[in-house]
């Protein structure tokens, strides 16, 4: 590769925005560069995705995340996204179902299922929203 910083058109460095639940389009197809959600139980965790393997699987790799502003518990929190380099990333091959203890962001493998949700490798309780980037952690674990 002849920049490293770059993948299949993904500049890393470029910002990211957070989108309001109404604008969620859980139907929409991964597409490389774009962010997704993870949801597991009430907490949320942006991703970048990184890789397509046909039509029922994508990788996508953890992204950076930081509360600015506010907080979890008065509702008024504001978040800024920094998606990690995807090429570092598939690099690394820090999968995290795996046991991989790597430093660095963690990739993750889901897979399209029958239901149409997209489910992280061998498991259910997992999910990929795509198209949306958003963060949450409850406060009260």
């Amino acid at each position: 590769m002849s920049n490293p910083s770059r993948i299949d058109g993904i500049d890393p460095t470029a910002p990211c925005y957070h989108f309001e639940y109404e604008d969620i389009r859980t139907d929409r197809q991964p597409e490389v560069g774009i962010g997704g959600t993870i949801t597991v139980g009430s907490d949320r965790y942006p991703v970048t995705i990184c890789l397509l393997k046909g039509k029922t699987q994508c990788i996508v790799v953890e992204d950076h995340w930081k509360v600015t502003e506010g907080s979890w518990r008065d509702g008024g929190v504001k978040l800024s996204f920094t998606p990690s380099d995807p090429v570092d990333a598939l690099e690394s091959g820090n999968f995290a179902d795996v046991g991989i203890t790597k430093p660095g962001p963690r990739l993750r493998l889901y897979t399209r299922r029958k239901d149409g949700r997209w489910r992280e490798r061998g498991g259910n309780y997992s999910t990929l929203t795509v198209g949306v980037r958003d963060a949450y952690q409850d406060p009260h674990f």
